[in-house]
């Protein structure tokens, strides 16, 4: 709950920031906001079917696979003819995820890695789908009144760290070769898999 309160402020300074790709890539990312739309309440619905330790070893298991076989040079990229069609399937996936068990960036980053954006683009993607998710799910929150004062005051406290280890993270990534920017991305994948794996063995 803590993170869905965040999120949103925190990466609408990662869209100021990349604004430059606004244009081009908002028109790109378009099916996976439709499809990440649709994802978010039948994610909520899969909860009833499902478990959420189930669901989060499924989204661990498919983050750590996804990295292995980058690391062994399997990663496979995503021709433009194709986007049509697997953005939406992503957008939706992705929608699932955030609804169920409110992480969706393994399943983002995974496949924007595969369209091979150059980094400021990557992080543009990324946030705009974040920002869009994260607030979906924020209303969804407030509506089922699960935002209480003392999640509003948590979130105020943890705000200044989260801006301030975003603004490192600015720092690293303008200094960063895209090859070395993108297997940092894919170690940050390989933290989030194994945290991924432990809840849903916990």
């Amino acid at each position: 709950l803590l993170a869905s309160a965040i999120v949103p402020a925190v990466n609408v300074l990662q869209l100021v920031r990349h604004r430059a790709h606004a244009g081009k890539q908002v028109r790109r990312i378009v099916p996976l906001f439709v499809g990440g739309v649709l994802g978010v309440p039948m994610g909520v619905g899969l909860l009833a079917i499902l478990s959420g330790q189930a669901i989060t070893l499924v989204l661990g298991g498919f983050t750590l696979l996804y990295v292995f076989t980058s690391f062994f040079k399997l990663r496979l990229l995503v021709p433009p003819r194709w986007e049509p069609l697997l953005s939406p399937a992503v957008g939706v996936t992705a929608g699932l995820c955030t609804g169920a068990v409110g992480v969706s960036g393994p399943v983002l980053a995974s496949y924007l890695l595969a369209l091979d954006l150059t980094a400021s683009a990557f992080l543009f993607s990324l946030s705009l789908m974040f920002t869009i998710l994260s607030t979906y799910r924020l209303v969804g929150l407030i509506v089922l009144d699960l935002v209480t004062p003392t999640l509003v005051s948590l979130s105020l406290l943890l705000l200044t760290p989260a801006l301030l280890g975003l603004k490192s993270g600015m720092w690293l990534q303008s200094r960063l070769p895209k090859q070395t920017f993108q297997r940092a991305v894919l170690l940050v994948l390989l933290a989030a898999g194994l945290s991924l794996i432990e809840r849903g063995l916990s």
